[in-house]
């Protein structure tokens, strides 16, 4: 059962991976900024249609700039003032990476593992263990029977 769900959320995060990706060449061909998270601050229930500078809406300021992260702040259409903090699509395309990495290792392990024991190998060391079925004289491991 953990495989399966270990092989589930490898297969989303390769997904999720692939649209970080394609959204980081968008973003390096100047389309967007990342991914943008934005609250209205005075009135949260009323949602922002619009940040585009305008003569009723201010252009943004930005605040914090730093390696692909930004965050800003304007005012809506309403003339409320907005806050918004841009997340680089590179953070999603590394942490998005690391599932399917880790699934990619323990997979190759165990092939690695399957191989050897069906060659009389030590699992730890791949020392040969025709002559010394008992213990690896190597790294001393005791065969898996």
């Amino acid at each position: 059962m953990k495989r399966l769900l270990f092989n589930l959320l490898t297969a989303l995060s390769v997904l999720v991976w692939l649209h970080a990706v394609l959204a980081a060449v968008f973003e390096a061909k100047g389309y967007n900024d990342g991914y943008v998270f934005a609250r209205t601050l005075d009135a949260p229930h009323m949602p922002s249609t619009s940040t585009v500078a305008s003569p009723f809406n201010p252009p943004p300021t930005v605040t914090f700039k730093f390696a692909g992260f930004k965050t800003m702040q304007t005012t809506d259409v309403y003339g409320h003032p907005v806050w918004a903090f841009f997340v680089p699509h590179w953070l999603g395309v590394i942490t998005f990476a690391i599932i399917p990495a880790l699934w990619l290792r323990d997979t190759l392990s165990r092939h690695q593992r399957r191989k050897r024991a069906g060659l009389n190998q030590c699992l730890n060391c791949a020392y040969d263990l025709r002559a010394t079925p008992g213990q690896c004289p190597e790294c001393g491991r005791m065969p898996a029977r």
